[in-house]
């Protein structure tokens, strides 16, 4: 009598499912803790940009001479330190009622002094500074009380 040798088919299957089942619950889950890790590093990378501005805004709010690139200056500083995806493509304000909200980008100068006090939020658009047309991959909205909302970006249809 020959000897058997190697696997059935049906035990190849079974590996074969227990496999696919243990990778339907695994990649999910790690998927999850990579866009943690992502969100993370957009949270760290607005808070610090948040409060730079702020310093940057009350000098110059402060000072006797207006610097029509104040804002400019650490948006510019904050991408020659950020990776590709994690640079800051533009930001807008939001203020207290009478002051209407702005678009400002890197190397752009603002030609009004800014109230640090009247803004009510921050909006950072993160992306690859070499995209056209505005593209960004994130979007972090920073509030005074220094909540910090993460957003993806909006593919368009």
């Amino acid at each position: 009598m020959k000897k058997k040798q190697g696997f059935t088919l049906i035990e190849t299957i079974v590996v074969t499912v227990i496999l696919a089942v243990l990778l339907a619950i695994a990649v999910p889950s790690v998927m999850h803790y990579i866009d943690e890790a992502d969100n993370a590093k957009y949270l760290a990378a607005s808070r610090a940009l948040a409060q730079d501005l702020k310093i940057a805004l009350t000098k110059d709010y402060h000072s006797d001479k207006h610097d029509d690139y104040a804002i400019s200056k650490t948006l510019t500083d904050y991408n020659k330190k950020a990776s590709d995806n994690t640079q800051i493509i533009f930001i807008m304000f939001n203020f207290k009622k009478g002051t209407p909200t702005f678009k400002i980008k890197p190397g752009k100068p603002y030609t009004s002094a800014i109230d640090p006090t009247t803004i009510t939020s921050y909006i950072f658009f993160f992306g690859d500074s070499n995209t056209v047309n505005n593209n960004y991959n994130k979007q972090a909205v920073v509030y005074p009380n220094k909540k910090i909302e993460i957003h993806n970006a909006r593919k368009a249809a």
